[in-house]
């Protein structure tokens, strides 16, 4: 592992009768000016992005995703050592802690195990499903149990007013199953910068879950897609590992979640007489509403759950501006890995070096270059290294609970994970384009840095911390690198995307990786956040966008009409 940098104590602080000195001597490289009328400009912040490098950036993954920070996992050993590193690099850079417990953001957390069963009957008569094809969310703690319960198709499970969709109608589930496909509406997913579709946020299971919950179904049963051996990994998470908040109210579940193998969805589907791809015809068809299949579910879950408290990581660089420093843009990376966990070909260590080693230390680099402006944003600037995101986005959820500012005065939320490790490429991507004026504000910045601007990966938009910021009507940005890479076959990086593992022990430090685009990255992103500090005006969502309405709730206001 790489030594430390050690800080240098200046001459300065023997000048302890100097106040400016003592502060020097806190730990403060600089002491900000007020914010003036001239806006931070393009050449401060180059000169102040010059301090992005590659060997910064190493030092910090190699750090933590050594094998001695044994995976990093939330209330694991390697937790402690990880939280103190983590301290030390925020003190280090100079951020000031966020609360009463320094730097530290208390998270309570249970690990849950669920056991039970779970049978269908197609007629009256039993179906013969594979145990290991049905996976039992653990959700809530304690037992829970359906019997012969209807089980009512819901198509995708979707509700979009925005698209006229609706898979539930007015239909009461008290008492009845929900049935819901993984995926979206052809119609559904969004059509942006010319005839490229996109997949929407309405897809997210965990949405569905709600949408079902709230209209009192017992249970809720996702049929998943994917190959069987995808699936059966879920088990160790879902089933027999999984991390739960202590608020049901935060990501409301059914205690009874059913995810079922491809491959059982499609031996249920035959028992009713019919295929799972009539069903997903069906789902893609406006006009299908919600129907009572031939099915009845008897289940029963057990769910064991021991309590913990993880910690989130919150520093903050303070505005300039007096006016203006009550708001806030928020980076959120997050610090946890699946620590220990079942060997594969020998090794137990779930490093996470690319998700998400590489997310949190690009966000700290980013810090960095903050502080190393002439004088600070106008806006505050928040950086959270959050915990037990690979969980449900815990971690955030707790931050949105007890924000640095209230959710109405937080300007922008950017997501922090992953990085680009194949070296410098010639556009920057956003996963949520359309959806919002941050897209502007990033385009012009891609272009500034002499990059195309482009649509990345939709069905990827909502899968990191920012998603609960966004869901709650904060303007978010999640993207970064895409294209072609410099010196290499066209093709080439789509081909490394591919290939590339991450929940497993092999997701560790490579040699090959080229971290060079991982340093434009820190110097995108740190610009994109500082000028939506400064900037007189916040960014908004779209008027058509899935997140307008939630952005009306926020601030209190009568929700706009949509466009369709």
């Amino acid at each position: 592992m790489p030594n430390h940098a050690r800080v240098r104590i200046s001459r300065a602080c023997a000048l302890v009768l100097l106040p400016f000195f003592a502060l020097a001597c806190a730990g403060r490289s600089q002491t900000y000016a007020q914010a003036t009328a001239d806006p931070i400009s393009d050449q401060e912040i180059d000169k102040a992005s010059r301090i992005a490098n590659e060997p910064t950036l190493s030092r910090r993954i190699d750090d933590l995703a050594a094998d001695s920070m044994l995976g990093r996992g939330p209330g694991q050993r390697g937790e402690s050592r990880t939280v103190a590193y983590l301290e030390r690099e925020m003190a280090r850079i100079g951020l000031s802690p966020a609360g009463k417990n320094g730097f530290r953001q208390p998270v309570t957390l249970f690990r849950t195990r669920a056991t039970g069963g779970a049978s269908f009957r197609a007629n009256g008569l039993p179906v013969a499903l594979d145990t290991s094809a049905i996976v039992l969310a653990a959700t809530a703690p304690g037992d829970f149990s359906t019997h012969d319960a209807p089980v009512v198709l819901v198509g995708f499970g979707i509700i979009a007013p925005e698209h006229d969709w609706d898979d539930y109608r007015d239909i009461d589930l008290h008492g009845k199953v929900a049935l819901i496909l993984e995926g979206e509406p052809v119609s559904v997913s969004r059509k942006r910068f010319g005839t490229r579709s996109f997949a929407s946020p309405h897809g997210a299971a965990f949405l569905k879950a709600r949408h079902a919950l709230k209209r009192g179904a017992a249970a809720v049963v996702f049929v998943r897609s994917g190959s069987d051996s995808v699936h059966r990994a879920r088990r160790l998470y879902l089933q027999d590992q999984e991390l739960t908040g202590d608020d049901p109210e935060i990501t409301p579940e059914s205690p009874i979640t059913l995810h079922l193998a491809a491959s059982a969805g499609e031996l249920l589907a035959r028992a009713a007489g019919t295929t799972l791809s009539a069903w997903r015809a069906a789902a893609n068809d406006a006009s299908t509403g919600p129907r009572e299949l031939p099915l009845r579910l008897n289940a029963s879950v057990h769910t064991e759950a021991r309590r913990f408290v993880s910690y989130n990581l919150v520093g903050v660089i303070r505005g300039s501006d007096p006016k203006l420093r009550e708001e806030c843009v928020v980076y959120l990376g997050h610090w946890d890995a699946y620590g220990i966990g079942p060997a594969v070909r020998g090794d137990s260590i779930y490093n996470g070096a690319l998700d998400n080693a590489a997310g949190v230390s690009e966000m700290l680099h980013i810090a960095e270059v903050v502080r190393a402006l002439p004088r600070a944003p106008r806006r505050t600037m928040v950086f959270v290294a959050t915990t037990a995101e690979e969980r449900g986005m815990r971690g955030a959820e707790a931050y949105a609970a007890r924000p640095v500012c209230s959710l109405p005065r937080t300007a922008l939320a950017v997501g922090m994970d992953w990085s680009w490790t194949w070296g410098l490429t010639d556009t920057v991507a956003s996963n949520g384009i359309g959806y919002s004026t941050v897209d502007s504000l990033a385009a012009r910045v891609a272009t500034r840095l002499g990059k195309t601007f482009a649509p990345g990966l939709g069905e990827y938009w909502l899968l990191s911390d920012h998603a609960v910021l966004a869901l709650r009507g904060v303007p978010a940005w999640f993207g970064g690198l895409d294209g072609e890479v410099t010196g290499k076959p066209k093709g080439w990086a789509l081909t490394q995307l591919a290939t590339t593992r991450t929940h497993v022990p092999d997701d560790e430090r490579k040699p090959t990786w080229d971290l060079s685009g991982a340093v434009f990255e820190v110097k995108f992103l740190a610009e994109l956040g500082i000028r939506a500090a400064e900037s007189d005006t916040r960014p908004v969502w779209t008027v058509d966008s899935e997140f307008k309405r939630a952005a009306d709730a926020l601030r209190g206001a009568a929700p706009a009409a949509t466009r369709r």
